[in-house]
């Protein structure tokens, strides 16, 4: 397996790509929103990650800990609806996993990762195969898992990026089983944990 050796810095190089591949898919990302939602997710998601790169020095000098916990409210005030309160919940449960790791392994990413993935699913109140953002993310922690906790897999990037895009495929061309988010969620909601 690959050596995982991930940085604060390395997490925003990360991120500037995210920024750069969501301003580059505008028609491809409003049309899957157009089909089940409204088809402003681009608009928020472009707006949240923009912001992201606004604060990029502020992230670079951060710890793992601080830089996922600024992400989740700089992402939770710029992106609308339900998928910005989904991702801050994301972000601060990473930042809750990281804890004071200056670095993370495979162990500790795939660690981060899993509090993501119950982050989301608590607040959204969704679990894999709902056909929601849950699937890729589920489907990358558990590609990851067995060669993170010492087995035999692949490397975790790789293994992870095949999953995530296996998962995000799966749910194409059909509608979400249900609604990410059930009930009204405020901002504020974010900060409670979830039952």
């Amino acid at each position: 397996m690959a050596k995982v050796d991930i940085t604060a810095g390395k997490y925003v190089d990360y991120l500037k790509k995210v920024t750069a591949k969501i301003a580059s898919e505008k028609d491809y990302i409003t049309e899957l929103d157009a089909a089940t939602g409204d088809g402003d997710h681009w608009a928020n998601m472009n707006t949240g990650f923009t912001k992201l790169m606004e604060i990029e020095d502020q992230l670079r000098a951060a710890s793992l800990a601080e830089l996922f916990k600024k992400a989740a409210m700089t992402i939770m005030s710029g992106v609308g609806g339900s998928s910005g309160i989904l991702y801050a919940s994301a972000y601060l449960k990473a930042s809750a996993a990281v804890g004071s790791a200056e670095t993370m392994d495979a162990a500790k990413l795939l660690e981060v990762l899993e509090a993501e993935l119950q982050g989301i699913m608590q607040r959204g109140n969704g679990q894999p195969g709902f056909k929601t953002m849950i699937d890729p993310l589920y489907e990358a922690v558990e590609a990851i898992s067995s060669p993170a906790r010492g087995g035999s897999g692949s490397d975790p990037g790789d293994a992870g990026r095949c999953e995530a895009r296996h998962g995000s495929d799966a749910g194409h061309g059909s509608h979400p089983r249900q609604g990410v988010l059930s009930g009204e969620q405020r901002e504020s909601d974010i900060l409670t944990p979830a039952p």
